[in-house]
């Protein structure tokens, strides 16, 4: 049993490495994005008042 277990842990330690990998690749790739898209899409104007349409 002790082999079963030891597989299980190198597993586990496996799968949280990679999920860490992944999240430093998705890291990496946002900041070569060249601007904030939150605040890009904060910052566009928006005309807020409704336009009456005439029959």
């Amino acid at each position: 049993m002790p082999f079963f277990q030891e597989n299980k842990k190198n597993i586990e330690y496996f799968l949280s490495f990679r999920k860490d990998v992944i999240k430093s690749l998705f890291a990496i790739k946002q900041s070569e994005i060249p601007f904030d898209v939150i605040e890009r899409d904060t910052k566009l104007p928006i005309n807020r008042k409704k336009t009456q349409k005439t029959k």
